[in-house]
């Protein structure tokens, strides 16, 4: 289980990582495409991408 912390606005994103390469394969996934499949999170970085 990880957290990450927006620190614009101070909220909390929980996650975790399971299967066989866990959370480095999750954070690679990130890198890769910015949200690894997570709706949320993916709407998120439209939002702040919008802002820059």
């Amino acid at each position: 289980m990880y957290i990450i912390t927006n620190t614009d606005n101070g909220k909390l994103y929980v996650g975790i990582a399971t299967g066989r390469n866990g959370i480095y394969q999750r954070w690679k996934n990130y890198i890769d495409n910015g949200h690894d499949g997570n709706t949320e999170l993916s709407k998120l970085v439209e939002q702040q991408e919008k802002r820059t």
